[in-house]
């Protein structure tokens, strides 16, 4: 578990600096005004300095139900994205509400992109229409931050109003992106990106593997580092010995129809004694009689 107690780590990632885990706590629990209401999406639980923030391109911003509004908001009530979904509204020509079970299109159901991956938002909810008037409550009403492709997978469940008991308690999927060294981007009108994060003292960087290298972690929220295996290599680039040769030649995907020679890195195709030619390509060598 990370975060404030409801992540709960299913899978991590070196190659991508990214751990997707399991939000147990399921849709955002929103506190109800009069009409309007907001609530607190808080999974990965650190503040601004959290090692951890929202991948922005991995998940998606995911609202059900009907004429209603959620907004994600920073700790300064800057709206970052917000999101809204319609039903169909009682006159002569609709007596009946139609929502695709499948797809989340903006009926029933929306989602976006989320621009800016923070470790925490504030969410704000409004009511669209005259709820007297509309189809409040044909679905259930539920903001989630959601691994994206997740919605297909459970349409039929979160968009039933008869399983919204157990529906807004589903476990949703997150993937978080996480830095060394992470600092929230000061602004001084527009986005200023560090390029220093990666440290040129090299004893205190956390790429210890001499086959390693490091790479700045830039983004609208934060920057920081990571480290990554140097190409020819894999493993762990935070341990010293972490990062090891990758054996080309037993590879399915490496070309080579000649003699394939593995080498610190990379490796080398040449053609077998006795012949010449291009060994990268089939039929390429053929016997060669220079020096017989």
């Amino acid at each position: 578990m990370i975060g404030n107690g409801t992540l709960q780590v299913l899978e991590i990632s070196l190659n991508d600096s990214t751990v997707r885990a399991m939000d147990i706590a399921g849709a955002v629990n929103i506190t109800h005004g009069q009409i309007n209401g907001n609530g607190t999406w808080g999974g990965v639980g650190y503040d601004d300095g959290s090692p951890y923030v929202v991948s922005e391109t991995r998940n998606r911003l995911l609202v059900t139900g009907c004429n209603i509004q959620f907004t994600l908001v920073g700790t300064s009530l800057n709206v970052i994205i917000g999101c809204s979904s319609f039903c169909s509204i009682d006159d002569h020509w609709a007596n009946s509400v139609i929502i695709p079970r499948d797809k989340c299109s903006g009926v029933g159901c929306c989602q976006t992109t989320i621009p800016i991956g923070r470790p925490n938002y504030n969410v704000q909810f409004f009511d669209q229409v005259d709820t007297s008037r509309d189809k409040f409550g044909e679905v259930p009403n539920a903001v989630r931050i959601a691994e994206m492709g997740w919605f297909e997978q459970h349409a039929a469940e979160l968009l039933n109003k008869s399983l919204t008991d157990t529906s807004l308690k589903m476990p949703v999927p997150v993937v978080l992106e996480w830095a060394v060294a992470s600092y929230p981007v000061i602004l001084s009108g527009v986005p200023q990106y560090d390029n220093s994060s990666c440290p040129t003292n090299t004893p205190k960087s956390a790429c210890k593997s001499l086959n390693s290298y490091c790479k700045n972690a830039t983004g609208n929220y934060r920057s920081g580092y990571v480290c990554r295996c140097k190409e020819g290599y894999e493993g762990n680039p935070y341990l010293a010995d972490g990062c090891q040769d990758i054996d080309e030649c037993n590879i399915s995907g490496t070309v080579c129809f000649g003699e394939c020679i593995n080498t610190p890195g990379n490796y080398s195709c040449q053609c077998p004694r006795g012949t010449t030619g291009e060994a990268t390509i089939p039929n390429g060598c053929r016997k060669s009689y220079i020096g017989n």
